[in-house]
């Protein structure tokens, strides 16, 4: 299995952030972590980055554990909710950033950004201020620094939640086609179920930091195991049968 997440815990103070999570990713995979605010969905997504150590459990990738390894040693790359682009620099300084921590020669480490730029739907922005350029741009420009790296796992934190409806749609086309051409492996934070629905693979359902459903996004959404699960998705009506069994009727 090219991903594991075995047994992570994460406590802050007396209570559980995240408990037991466990699960295998296939390469190329795009997993939604998906719950509401709290669930332990984030601070799961920063233990796989190193920016959070599991107080249990252990991070494999390619057979390697990597649960000890700083973030910067990772194999990994993330996109934060805030984008966490730097104004001073233009668009194409923002994208090769990384890429001076890796040794790489700036006229190589150029024309790789310029690459990853046309690749992200922005070739002829290298030379723009980040104020200059829309949420969605920015957006891209974000993804583009985060893959100019060749990370093998790319972790994404609600990377849509500061863009409107309209364009939110539009980006998560653009998501889905970038990972699927590239085929790297992601990890999708969201408390959208309908982004969800349309971005992931798998869907992996938390509630109070555990694990309450695993499945492709079909089976979440007509399957689903349990009421938290039918309830969250939103498009169900929960029939209480004489035991006491709640069912989720579509």
């Amino acid at each position: 299995m090219y991903l594991q997440l075995k047994r992570l815990d994460k406590k802050f103070g007396h209570l559980y952030a995240v408990h037991n999570f466990s699960i295998d990713i296939e390469e190329g995979e795009l997993v939604a972590l998906l719950g509401p605010s709290g669930c332990g969905k984030t601070t799961t997504l920063r233990m796989v980055g190193g920016f959070l150590k599991p107080d249990n459990g252990h991070i494999i990738l390619e057979g390697d554990d990597i649960t000890a390894l700083p973030p910067e040693k990772r194999p990994t790359a993330t996109v934060f909710q805030s984008y966490a682009l730097f104004p001073h620099m233009t668009v194409l300084e923002n994208v090769i950033y990384g890429l001076k921590f890796r040794k790489i020669p700036r006229e190589k480490a150029c024309t790789m950004g310029m690459e990853m730029l046309e690749k992200v739907g922005l070739p002829l922005s290298g030379s723009k201020t980040i104020g200059q350029l829309s949420g969605g741009e920015q957006q891209r420009v974000a993804l583009a620094r985060a893959l100019v790296t060749r990370p093998k796992v790319l972790l994404l934190d609600e990377p849509l939640s500061n863009l409107d409806a309209k364009l939110r749609v539009r980006m998560r086309r653009e998501i889905c086609q970038i990972q699927s051409s590239l085929g790297i492996t992601t990890l999708y934070v969201t408390h959208d179920q309908e982004e969800a629905l349309a971005l992931s693979h798998r869907i992996v359902v938390m509630e109070k930091g555990q694990i309450i459903q695993i499945g492709p996004p079909q089976d979440i959404y007509r399957r689903a195991e349990n009421s938290f699960v039918a309830d969250f998705i939103g498009r169900s009506n929960i029939i209480t049968l004489k035991g006491g069994e709640k069912v989720a009727i579509h």
